[in-house]
């Protein structure tokens, strides 16, 4: 990418910033709305306990996640989430790594969308436990989309290589 001419170059930057700014904004509000901790997301995502659902007024402060809620989460997200992937994808494909180094980071960047919609039903519906998945899989996904901006900057802009 470094042999870009320059218009590519610039327009490739500033798209890579904004998506990086975007997906700060986006970590920002999940750590305003649920919480940055394990217990926060536990208590977002699980269903009610035995207290909880014996005290009607609890549940008027506290709502319990519903399926559709989650639905409406998982398909409000879906799309987006498959279009940074596959924007990212392309500028992941451009860098001069191996194949299967690039292969192996898109089956964990995909594997962090689904595991992250997986875990959110999963400690709604079968066990808390599962808090820890969505915890887990939301770093991946940022951290995936960190460090394929970072990679993709550097070759644009610092990697010397032939022109294309």
């Amino acid at each position: 990418m470094n042999g870009w001419v320059l218009e590519r170059k610039v327009a490739a930057t500033i798209f890579l910033c904004l998506l990086g700014l975007g997906a700060l904004a986006g970590a920002a509000n999940v750590m305003l709305t649920v919480g940055a901790s394990p217990a926060d997301i536990e208590k977002r995502y699980s269903a009610p306990t035995a207290e909880a659902q014996a005290d009607p007024l609890a549940l008027l402060d506290d709502p319990p996640v519903t399926l559709e809620k989650l639905a409406h989460v998982i398909h409000a997200h879906l799309i987006p989430y498959a279009l940074i992937f596959g924007v990212l994808s392309f500028f992941l494909l451009q860098l001069p790594y191996n194949d299967a180094i690039k292969v192996g980071v898109l089956l964990i960047f995909a594997g962090s969308i689904v595991g992250d919609f997986i875990s959110m039903l999963a400690t709604r519906f079968i066990h808390p436990i599962f808090h820890l998945g969505i915890a887990l899989s939301g770093f991946v996904f940022i951290s995936t989309i960190g460090g394929i901006i970072v990679l993709s900057l550097y070759e644009l802009w610092f990697a010397r290589r032939g022109k294309i």
